[in-house]
């Protein structure tokens, strides 16, 4: 019962955020690559997850500690600033208020 009312206020939270909010938080909740489908940039997400699966591997060797957070948050600032400049272009309204 608790579950559910979160999900659905987490859904009508989802719904009615702009679509620069929508990738923002994708890419949080996913690792960077989530607002990168969003954005239907599918070759970036790929190519972010992937990373992220090789920095699993480089956890071994002390790297991935770097990497994974690198690629979180750079996936997730560019997803927003890519849905932010393609809602500019199509002159959303919402989006630049």
């Amino acid at each position: 019962m608790i579950g559910d009312l979160f999900l659905d206020g987490g859904l009508a939270i989802f719904e009615k955020a702009k679509p620069s909010t929508r990738a923002l938080l994708l890419s949080l909740i996913f690792g960077g690559w989530g607002g990168q489908f969003y954005n239907k940039q599918y070759l970036k997400g790929v190519a972010i997850l992937l990373g992220q699966i090789v920095s699993v591997f480089l956890i071994l060797f002390g790297i991935g500690f770097i990497t994974i957070p690198l690629l979180w948050i750079g996936g997730t600032i560019d997803a927003y600033m890519v849905r932010k400049r393609m809602s500019r272009k199509r002159g959303d309204l919402r989006q630049m208020a």
